[in-house]
Parts: structure tokens; sequence; C-alpha cells
């Protein structure tokens, strides 16, 4: 069997922010975490992740083609429901250098339901994001600010389904499961969770600087 990379997590952007490294820096480093994901996967084939990858499909650069272009009055379409129906048990892991690490192919799969307005929509099952190739897709992801996304409801006054959590088409009104330990396990930005959240939304195109496009959520996300 080969030897796989183990990588670090979040916790190595935390620490380059933290310690005033140059941008850079953390970019060579991010480079070189993808480096060696890329070298994983080449020796030992698909990885632990069933499905199809979600780079390269249809959902890849989603918002990207249909960007907010009036932050006043921003578009409501595409909407994007996101459920991640299954994860490595590595990504509970905490952070730390005493703490288990997690392999560039440990993976999460998600489901994703794209509604194009109220009356149409298409799913796409068995969607994957393995720990190795989020990272080549994060380097320009503020991940400090998706906990903070994570916590975060739609605006008041907007149509949503309230506490009831579903594929759409209307929102629920967290953007983020708020069931009992499920934002402890998932948005603890010292827990390896943390990027399989950011990945998915690196992957369709959202834009952290524009907190007017309330057009995705995620429905459901394994309790760990």
């Amino acid at each position: 069997m080969s030897s796989r990379p183990h990588l670090r997590s979040v916790l190595l952007l935390a620490v380059c922010l933290s310690t005033g490294a140059s941008a850079q820096s953390l970019l060579e480093r991010l480079k070189a975490v993808a480096a060696a994901a890329k070298a994983s996967q080449a020796a030992d084939g698909a990885g632990s992740g069933a499905g199809r990858s979600m780079v390269g499909s249809e959902v890849d650069g989603l918002f990207r083609r249909h960007p907010i272009t009036n932050s006043q009055k921003p578009e409501t379409w595409p909407r994007v429901a996101i459920t991640i129906t299954q994860v490595a048990p590595a990504a509970f892991n905490n952070y730390g250098v005493a703490a288990p690490t997690i392999a560039a192919n440990d993976c999460a799969t998600y489901s994703i339901t794209v509604w194009t307005d109220d009356k149409t929509s298409q799913a796409h099952d068995g969607l994957r994001l393995c720990y190795g190739e989020i990272y080549t897709k994060l380097q320009s992801v503020p991940l400090f600010q998706v906990p903070t996304w994570g916590h975060r409801q739609f605006w008041q006054g907007q149509p949503n389904s309230g506490s009831v959590r579903s594929t759409g088409p209307l929102p629920p009104i967290d953007h983020f499961p708020t069931d009992p330990g499920i934002p402890e396990r998932w948005l603890d930005r010292y827990r390896n969770t943390l990027p399989f959240v950011a990945g998915p939304l690196a992957v369709l195109g959202f834009n952290w600087n524009d907190i007017n496009d309330k057009r995705v959520w995620f429905v459901r996300v394994p309790g760990g």
C-alpha cells in the first residue's frame, strides 16, 4: 500500500495569518499541499470518495456565469441547495500537533440542486470533493469568513421557509443547519470539516465580497 501524504488543514491558514506570514508564502504552501494531493491521488487512484468530482462538473463556476450585477437589487436566481450526504470520518478530527490528520483523498459526497426559477430545478447527485483537490480551489477564499457566513440568516422580509430546510425553491432562514452540535462540528475553524463547507462554495464561484448574494444554502450535513 502506498504512503499517503497527510495534510494539515485550516490551521495552516490561521497560523500563517496570525504570524504575519506573507500572502506569497501562504500561496507557496498551498501550492505544495496541492502538489502532494495530486501525487497521492495519482498513486492511490480515485481515493476513498464515490461519485464524480464536483470540479469540472455542471455546477463548477455557476455563480461566475451568473454573478450579482446590482447589489442594491441583487439577482435571486439561480439558487443552489447543497446537501452533504457523507464525509470521511477524519473530517471530524480537531487540528493540532497531536491531533489525527486527514489524507488528501479523504472525501465528502454532495447532492446539489440548482433552481433556475421557482418551477425549474435540476439535481446533481453524487458529486465528490476530496481534501486534496479542495485546496486547489481555496487559495483565494477568505476562510475566516466561512464560519461567519454559516451563522448568518437571510435578510428579514426575504421569502424563506423559516426553520424548514429543503432543497428549494425557498431557502430556509439560516444559511447552515442549526441542529444541536452541528455548527460546532462544521463551522469551527479548527476542524477538518470547514474546508468541506468552503469547498463547494469555491467551486460554485461564490463571491465572498458581496454579502447580498443570498442564493445558496446548506440543507443537511452529517452529524459525525
